[in-house]
């Protein structure tokens, strides 16, 4: 898993982890894919969902490692570990340091939904009723069961 967060001139930050999925039944022999997960934070406030791109178009979004590798990726041992390369040469660093990697291609093609999909978010939200509204009679957050008192 390799895992990114980058932040917006809005005040969103967009975070990533980039699993990677066996595919033993790629038509060109046993694969790694990249299946990226994301979610956003807008201001501090966590959207009410996410992204998981299952099946991008990224190239080397797919890698072929060797059989002794692949054994180690099969073999279910938690201690197993692939050094795949597609991950970035450093443990920690800059967005900046995915330049033009396979990594770099995810996060992007990630951050295209996810803004996307932020922007309606808050489009709907801004536009509903219950936020317009300064009536302290709104919406019951806390659900129905809770307590007033």
């Amino acid at each position: 898993v390799m895992i990114a967060a980058s932040g917006d001139k809005n005040g969103r930050v967009y975070y990533m982890a980039n699993l990677n999925r066996p595919d033993p039944k790629d038509p060109k022999g046993k694969a790694i894919d990249q299946m990226p997960f994301g979610f956003i934070f807008d201001n501090d406030v966590p959207m009410l969902s996410g992204a998981l791109v299952q099946h991008g178009s990224w190239a080397d979004r797919t890698t072929y490692p060797s059989t002794s590798a692949w054994e180690d990726v099969v073999s279910g041992e938690i201690d197993a570990y692939v050094d795949l390369k597609i991950f970035p040469p450093s443990q920690a660093g800059s967005i900046y340091d995915l330049d033009g990697s396979t990594q770099q291609a995810a996060f992007s093609t990630l951050i295209f939904g996810l803004s996307s999909q932020a922007a309606k978010f808050v489009e709907e939200f801004k536009s509903s009723a219950d936020f317009m509204t300064a009536d302290p009679g709104g919406p019951n957050l806390a659900g129905p069961d809770s307590n007033s008192d």
